[in-house]
């Protein structure tokens, strides 16, 4: 979720109000929940009744993201957190706010922020638990990040889901078993390892570890680049 401290970045002094004239409303968490849903499905453009434009967002930093999803579209490229970053690397203003990281982070709790903003969420009962996400912030780590061969083990560095019918540890990924099984019974054996007092606990609540370690240096670098830099920062 984007910090609401650094999405109301702005001077509020006098004189700067001042020289800038009348400041008229604005709500920026309205603005990232919307970049958050285009960011997660491009088609949200599309569907819109009223053409909306960059400089309609209050926000410098947002205006500019929306004006470059805009050009990726037009190009027929998608537009994500990740295609994004290699034009945000060097922006001054992101750094303020957490950097290329912030691009990730408006699609980390986009029904939060449209909720808090106003927006009425609808059959909530279909929202799916994503079983991998950074503590503290709730940043999802791709699935990716399994596929390559991560392992989710727990305090006592056990890799406890062969212990729900979810088969056994293999030298290689196997699809629909263990790391790479269904999201939400992944999420559901997480649940059962914290009732059994086998997740880790800390200042976020309770939680188990990805490991990636053993995949080395050279792979992470190569395959799951964004996940090495979400995870530094």
């Amino acid at each position: 979720m984007a910090d609401t401290d650094l999405l109301f970045r702005t001077d509020d002094s006098t004189d700067a109000r001042s020289a800038k004239g009348p400041v008229l409303p604005a709500n920026l968490e309205a603005e990232a929940a919307f970049l958050g849903a285009v960011l997660i499905d491009n088609k949200v453009i599309e569907e819109l009744t009223t053409p909306l434009m960059a400089d309609h967002f209050h926000e410098p930093v947002h205006q500019r993201i929306y004006e470059r999803v805009h050009k990726l579209l037009e190009r027929n490229s998608v537009a994500t957190p990740v295609t994004l970053k290699p034009y945000f690397e060097s922006d001054e203003a992101l750094k303020q706010l957490g950097g290329v990281t912030y691009l990730a982070q408006l699609t980390a709790d986009g029904q939060a922020l449209a909720y808090r903003a106003g927006v009425p969420l609808v059959d909530m009962e279909m929202v799916q638990y994503h079983p991998t996400t950074l503590k503290g912030n709730g940043l999802l780590i791709t699935e990716a990040a399994r596929a390559e061969g991560g392992y989710m083990i727990n305090k006592d560095g056990y890799r406890y889901l062969q212990d729900y019918a979810l088969g056994t540890p293999q030298k290689e990924p196997v699809l629909r078993t263990m790391e790479l099984g269904p999201r939400d019974k992944l999420s559901q054996c997480f649940i059962r390892e914290q009732q059994a007092g086998r997740t880790f606990e800390g200042e976020y609540g309770h939680y188990v570890h990805l490991d990636l370690t053993h995949l080395g240096e050279k792979l992470i670098d190569k395959k799951l680049p964004f996940v090495r830099e979400l995870s530094r920062n």
